[in-house]
């Protein structure tokens, strides 16, 4: 059993075949689906890959509370 665990991507497996596109999140500016919230933390995860951040580093992020965050 590994000791690691990634719960976004826990979270999404679990919820993306059945529930693509109902709301996963709603902010000052509205809803995004959980197809659009892994479309985003993937391109996240890309952008820190493309700044050269090896898998698994810890970064420290700061957000208001928008679609950014669960993004991140």
């Amino acid at each position: 059993m590994s000791d690691s665990c990634n719960i976004a991507e826990t979270l999404l497996a679990a919820n993306l075949p059945a529930r693509a596109d109902k709301t996963a999140f709603i902010d000052d500016r509205g809803r995004c689906s959980f197809a659009e919230l892994d479309r985003g933390a993937r391109a996240f995860a890309g952008y820190l890959l493309g700044l050269g951040l090896p898998i698994e580093t810890r970064i420290l992020i700061l957000l208001e509370d928008s679609i950014a965050y669960p993004i991140a």
